[in-house]
């Protein structure tokens, strides 16, 4: 890390840190939970991620892939007192058109309706089979996209829960956002950059001073991380597990299922 850099991970710090010393001022709390979506074998970089939730004693919900999960990451997982499991999907595939200017989706708008909650019930039956209580019912739609006739109809197939990527949608019963993904997809996956994650933290923090009740959601995808992505989630739980102004409830709390 070159010395600019290093200035710059030091003003996010220093960022955060103020941000979170004004919510106390305030006697305010805010909540924050991880989702890392893509999970479907035991890798090193699952266990980097795991060994810092165990570190700072913080939740962290995996969105495995249930096509292919199978015994090996149950049984990576089944000793793991902070690892819970969200569905992601069925297979984690487009079936979108590109051509016509769609944008990635495996629940959107192109499948056939029971063929779609057939896939989705198998997942939710191969998972609560592999992962028993860890298994939260709750749908991670693929590049966070779903229809909104599939997220109407995935309760009544025994997925209540929902989370996807977004600042503009009502809180709503068991539904869960993430806001923030320091990965810049466009740019082969690098770190967006402590600067832009601090602006970004800046304006997540900001509307949550006016309404803090909303949990804050960090987004990982640990199959693609490098030491960059690592050390900013690691500042972020060095930072917030030790303020009296942040806490991280247990995921399942917060879905309420």
């Amino acid at each position: 890390m070159s010395g600019e850099e290093q200035d710059e991970r030091e003003a996010f710090r220093s960022a955060l840190k103020a941000h979170l010393d004004g919510f106390a001022t305030r006697g305010q709390t805010i909540s924050l939970w991880w989702r890392d979506d893509d999970a479907i074998e035991p890798t090193p970089a699952l266990d980097r991620m795991l060994a810092l939730a165990n570190r700072y004693g913080v939740d962290i919900g995996l969105a495995v892939i249930p096509k292919g999960a199978g015994e090996a990451l149950a049984e990576r997982l089944r000793q793991e007192p902070h690892a819970v499991v969200l569905q992601h999907g069925w297979r984690h595939k487009n079936h979108q058109i590109k051509a016509e200017g769609e944008k990635a989706a495996e629940l959107g708008t192109r499948r056939d309706m029971d063929e779609v909650l057939g896939e989705l019930t198998m997942g939710r039956e191969k998972l609560e089979g592999l992962f028993g209580e860890k298994f939260i019912p709750a749908l991670v739609p693929p590049w966070n996209r779903i229809s909104d006739a599939i997220a109407q109809a995935a309760p009544g197939i025994g997925l209540p829960g929902l989370s996807t990527f977004t600042s503009k949608v009502a809180m709503r019963p068991h539904r869960l956002q993430t806001h923030l993904d320091p990965i810049k997809w466009k740019e082969n996956g690098r770190f967006i950059g402590w600067g832009s994650a601090r602006r970004r933290f800046d304006e997540i923090l900001e509307a949550r001073s006016q309404a803090p009740s909303e949990p804050i959601g960090l987004l990982s995808h640990h199959l693609v991380m490098d030491d960059d992505h690592f050390a900013f989630f690691e500042d972020v739980l060095e930072i917030t597990a030790a303020h009296p102004a942040a806490k991280w409830p247990p995921v399942r709390r917060l879905f309420a299922l």
